[in-house]
């Protein structure tokens, strides 16, 4: 489905959705009944008034936009922190006897520091040719 941008009456491009475009729809469609109101019924009022009503009938439906947007991201907020409690009220706590066990040193431990990778090359994917020709790398702890 293929995004469409409206400008708002604030002056603001956003893209619509689905559920915008029918609330802008409907209040197209009271617009134009309005509209078609004002010119078929004799005494339906004054100019004025039949573009002061199209005026509020647009500014509604505007913010119909924007209540059904910000109704749906509190939704999703909401839902976002209950997964957050939920996760956070299923995991068990760390307990301090189990940190204790992770912060003592093993015995095998290295007992210095250095890093050693043999024969490193770099290699285009096509055409097969080597960006860099094997080399070792070794870091030595001082």
């Amino acid at each position: 489905m293929e995004a469409i941008l409206s400008i708002t009456s604030e002056g603001a491009i956003v893209s619509i959705g689905p559920t915008e475009r029918v609330l802008s729809h409907a209040s197209s469609s009271i617009a134009v009944l309005l509209v078609s109101s004002a010119i078929f019924v004799k005494r339906a009022g004054s100019a004025l008034s039949v573009g002061v009503g199209l005026i509020a009938i647009l500014g509604f439906g505007d913010r119909l936009n924007r209540w059904v947007i910000e109704w749906t991201t509190l939704e999703t907020d909401l839902g976002a922190i209950a997964r957050l409690e939920s996760f956070a009220s299923d995991i068990p706590a760390d307990e301090e006897e189990d940190a204790d066990a992770f912060a003592q040193v093993l015995e095998d431990w290295p007992q210095n520091g250095d890093i050693e990778s043999p024969r490193i090359r770099l290699l285009y994917p096509s055409p097969r040719s080597f960006l860099l020709s094997p080399h070792s790398l070794k870091i030595l702890d001082s």
